[in-house]
């Protein structure tokens, strides 16, 4: 879900999460493959548990949060309870730019380790490229906070070293904002190929629709992992 469509009159959740989730098994019918949505559950923590609960008895076991806006002391225990159901947790960290910038702010990295401290999944954490500000040093900063065990400072990013006890688990990072098939390869540059790529309007926004755009993401990546560059492998997928 995008991190600002949660339950709006134009877009019920259950309706919303009831027709993805039909077309999700489509797709699996038809290709095998099993496609990961993430349903917003960002709401009041009664109303979270709700659709935690809807979720589980419809047997999807993915839910995304939106980190900042639910607050640190809902979070944990929100964190704990999808935990206990067995959920995958996709952190969206809508809102940050409030507590990121100015004189005020406090450095993402920051918060990347927050988040890991209290358990999400995936993380969103900027691209490098793309729309999202952030220099590819950062953003490559960013997703080694996410990955590694134990990392050396690097002041010059405004970040200290690290190591985590054995007791914290990874996460993965997520490059969302700005993103198309052409960024692939740049993307894969900065992070490596352990990251989730969202290109929502880099797949809507194809000339030639949405259809075409999917395939061009889909070839972009397949070049990634035969080591290929984009532009030498969407000769052959056209």
């Amino acid at each position: 879900d995008d991190e600002n469509l949660v339950d709006q009159e134009f877009c019920r959740w259950d309706a919303r999460v009831n027709a993805v989730l039909e077309v999700i098994d489509k797709v699996k019918d038809e290709t095998g493959r099993t496609v990961i949505y993430s349903p917003n559950i960002t709401d009041r923590y009664s109303k979270m548990l709700e659709r935690m609960d809807h979720l589980k008895d419809i047997g999807w076991d993915v839910a995304m949060l939106d980190v900042y806006m639910i607050g640190y002391s809902a979070l944990l225990d929100i964190v704990e309870e999808l935990h206990n159901a067995g959920f995958i947790i996709h952190a969206h960290r809508a809102g940050h730019t409030a507590e990121t910038r100015g004189a005020f702010g406090c450095e993402y990295n920051i918060f990347a380790k927050l988040w890991r401290l209290i358990g999400v999944d995936q993380l969103h954490t900027g691209t490098g490229v793309g729309k999202m500000e952030g220099s590819p040093l950062i953003i490559r900063r960013y997703g080694q906070i996410c990955r590694e065990k134990s990392i050396d400072e690097a002041l010059e990013l405004f970040s200290l070293g690290f190591e985590w006890d054995d007791s914290i688990n990874p996460l993965m990072p997520v490059a969302s904002g700005g993103l198309d098939a052409g960024k692939v390869d740049a993307l894969v540059e900065i992070y490596g190929k352990n990251l989730v790529i969202q290109a929502g309007g880099g797949i809507h926004g194809h000339p030639h629709g949405t259809i075409a755009g999917a395939k061009s993401i889909r070839c972009a990546v397949d070049a990634v992992m035969e080591g290929k560059s984009s532009q030498e492998k969407a000769k052959e997928c056209n």
